[in-house]
């Protein structure tokens, strides 16, 4: 759906014979995925991108329940997930945002690719939340994986609304930060 390229310049600014940057492809399905490269004035560089269909993306179903500390599940419960992985050879690197609303039951599925992942999980009518850091899905599995959440607590709106843009601003981070 669009591109975009961090640092692209920098080496006519300093001088430098060339410079790495990290292009992306953003997708409508939550999707990021990125490459590295080696910009120079010398080369014209051009990078393929062939995301896999979501159906056949490696990584597992995910089925997010929050619940209340005696076990309930939460019904209408905000959902957000964020999660990355490094490029590693041809594999490029990963950001991964998706929002959900859990259904009346409580549950709320999720298709993620491998990588690793935040969530946070908000009950907006009481105003407890649950948080799951450094989630790791790094193998295919059958079936819908799994994962609780609790919500503890209560929070005004506005302390959600932060966490929910802090978590999200993290994924903005991700995109132009890029460390391993």
């Amino acid at each position: 759906t669009s591109a975009t390229m961090n640092g692209l310049g920098d080496f006519k600014m300093c001088g430098a014979p060339e410079d790495s940057v990290m292009v992306w492809m953003h997708l409508r399905d939550g999707r990021s995925l990125g490459h590295a490269t080696r910009l120079s004035n010398a080369v014209d560089r051009t990078l393929a991108f062939t995301p896999d269909p979501l159906e056949k993306m490696e990584g597992c179903l995910l089925r997010i329940q929050p619940v209340l500390n005696d076990g309930t599940l939460v019904p209408r419960a905000q959902v957000t997930i964020v999660g990355r992985r490094f490029e590693q050879g041809a594999r490029a690197a990963l950001v991964f945002v998706r929002e959900q609303v859990t259904d009346a039951d409580g549950i709320a599925e999720f298709k993620v690719p491998f990588g690793i992942y935040e969530v946070l999980s908000i009950n907006p009518r009481e105003g407890q939340t649950g948080r799951v850091s450094r989630m790791i899905v790094d193998k295919n599995q059958d079936g819908a994986q799994p994962l609780r959440v609790e919500l503890r607590g209560t929070t005004t709106a506005y302390e959600r609304a932060r966490m929910r843009s802090d978590l999200l601003n993290r994924a903005e981070t991700y995109l132009y930060v890029w460390q391993q």
